[in-house]
């Protein structure tokens, strides 16, 4: 079962403001953080595991996600070790050039230590996300989190992510 929601609720072509809110900008999207993979975790998967026979723990479950998605699946991955046992990161990484990486560390290290099967990356050569994605990978070696990365030609499109999606899909389950 393949679930997509919509990491970026408050995008839409009729939304111009969000009541009590006004126009998104950078400032006003930051009260949202975490808050969709809190939803994630505590709405949508108690919801498809009660109304779909699913296999209800971490071996039955993938998170992957690409750009914004993919920062939504490190984030998910992390607050909630344990939840997940596949995670793919398509064209994504530490965004924040100034995160605290120790505590980076300690969290990948509690997701690694929760018995991740799989932990795949994927980024194109000329993807204005690389430094952020060299940051992932800096953090997954420094803590010896065995993963599998796969970068490609080209930058931040479809052409990637499919592909990716076509190398990352035959591992998971």
């Amino acid at each position: 079962l393949v679930v997509m929601t919509n990491g970026n609720a408050w995008q839409s072509s009729t939304l111009q403001d969000i009541p009590g809110i006004g126009a998104m900008t950078r400032e006003s999207r930051a009260q949202f953080q975490g808050k969709f993979e809190k939803s994630l975790v505590e709405d949508v998967i108690p919801y498809i595991e009660k109304n779909y026979r699913v296999q209800a723990n971490k071996e039955g479950r993938a998170l992957a996600g690409l750009s914004m998605g993919g920062a939504h699946t490190i984030t998910a991955s992390l607050e909630y070790p344990g939840t997940f046992g596949y995670i793919g990161v398509f064209s994504s990484g530490i965004f924040d050039a100034n995160a605290d990486m120790v505590e980076l560390e300690k969290k990948f290290t509690t997701l690694k230590n929760s018995g991740v099967d799989t932990y795949w990356v994927g980024c194109g050569k000329d993807d204005f996300l690389m430094s952020s994605n060299k940051r992932l990978l800096a953090v997954l070696d420094k803590t010896n989190f065995d993963h599998e990365y796969h970068e490609s030609e080209g930058g931040h499109t479809w052409a990637n992510w499919r592909d990716y999606l076509v190398i990352f899909a035959p591992q998971l389950f």
